[in-house]
């Protein structure tokens, strides 16, 4: 009998301490399965988010670039790129303002607006205004330039400021296409990134702006885009954003 209670006794305890057991592993189970949905659900809020590696920089949308001859050339490019800025903000994208201006005395004028003695871009003007299509919100980037190439013209701040957003591919748009815009996407090129031009976001002469979208994107220098099509590129900018930061490392 006394042998039967023992045995019982430990059956019992054998019982609890499976069942204490069972509770603890039932709960670090539970626990893991709680991180791993929130992780999910991180996963899925950041899905097509793209940060630090794909940049948009937008070139010049001021009042002095902007003219009458191009509105009725392109008649969507201002909502074209409000719409642009729009998705950019939503994937997170960095964004880049520059700007076009140089001082009221001259002395950072470029040569041949001297030579001519041109007044255009002149701070404090209206020329130097932005188009509200293209206007900043707070923490974006704005840089003023003094030449074509964004890179010369704002002294290094925007190969820094790309630099600093870990940015392996620019997306380009602005005014005008086969000056400021062409420019500074060639010299991204030359500075190691991969350019990117949205050319229903870029307004310029008609025949100008269709032949540097075909000279220069046809033979392999610059890629093309669209607004519309941003969405759907983002992975393949991604995996060439990804192959370009990996050789860097080399």
């Amino acid at each position: 009998k006394k042998q039967h209670m023992r045995e019982g006794a430990l059956l019992a305890a054998s019982t609890v301490a499976a069942s204490v057991v069972g509770v603890i592993i039932f709960a670090r189970l539970n626990a893991r399965l709680k991180r791993l949905r929130a992780a999910g659900q991180h996963h899925v809020r950041q899905k097509g988010k793209v940060k630090g590696k794909v940049a948009l920089v937008i070139i010049d949308c001021q009042y002095g670039f902007w003219n009458e001859r191009l509105a009725i050339d392109f008649p969507k490019f201002q909502a074209r790129t409000a719409r642009l800025l729009q998705q950019g903000r939503a994937l997170g994208l960095p964004i880049l303002h520059l700007r076009e201006e140089f001082k009221s005395d001259g002395s950072d004028n470029l040569a041949p607006y001297i030579v001519q003695g041109k007044q255009f871009m002149i701070e404090c003007t209206h020329d130097v205004a932005v188009l509200p299509c293209a206007a900043e919100i707070p923490g974006e980037c704005v840089l003023r330039k003094t030449a074509w190439d964004g890179f010369v013209g704002t002294q290094g701040a925007l190969l820094k400021a790309l630099h600093g957003a870990g940015a392996s591919v620019c997306l380009f748009a602005g005014l005008a296409t086969s000056i400021c815009v062409l420019q500074t996407a060639t010299a991204a090129v030359n500075h190691g990134f991969l350019g990117v031009m949205v050319e229903d976001a870029c307004a310029d002469h008609i025949y100008a702006h269709e032949a540097v979208l075909k000279r220069y994107a046809g033979f392999g220098g610059l890629e093309r885009t669209t607004v519309d099509a941003i969405v759907s590129s983002l992975p393949n900018w991604q995996d060439q954003a990804d192959l370009l930061s990996a050789r860097a490392l080399e």
